[in-house]
């Protein structure tokens, strides 16, 4: 999966409109299941990083919060994520 280059502008932080902790990922399979839900990771799926910096997918982590959107056209299909600050 790749990630896109673009940073994520800090006015757009609010905008994932779902979130939730990670019970499981699986980068090489392209899936994460957020909260007892499954998805699937977009394959041009974008990743940030509490500072708005792009991640690449392999940084997401069972046990990490996060906000995500889905796509447009799947509600099953993981769009793009921010990883959120541990507490």
């Amino acid at each position: 999966l790749a990630a896109e280059s673009t940073a994520l502008p800090s006015r757009a932080i609010g905008r994932f409109a779902e979130n939730g902790k990670i019970d499981r990922v699986d980068i090489k399979e392209g899936v994460v299941v957020v909260d007892d839900r499954l998805f699937k990771l977009s394959p041009t799926v974008r990743v940030y990083m509490p500072s708005g910096s792009t991640a690449s997918p392999g940084m997401l982590r069972n046990g990490m919060r996060i906000g995500f959107n889905v796509s447009g056209q799947d509600s099953h299909v993981i769009a793009e994520v921010l990883i959120f600050l541990s507490k």
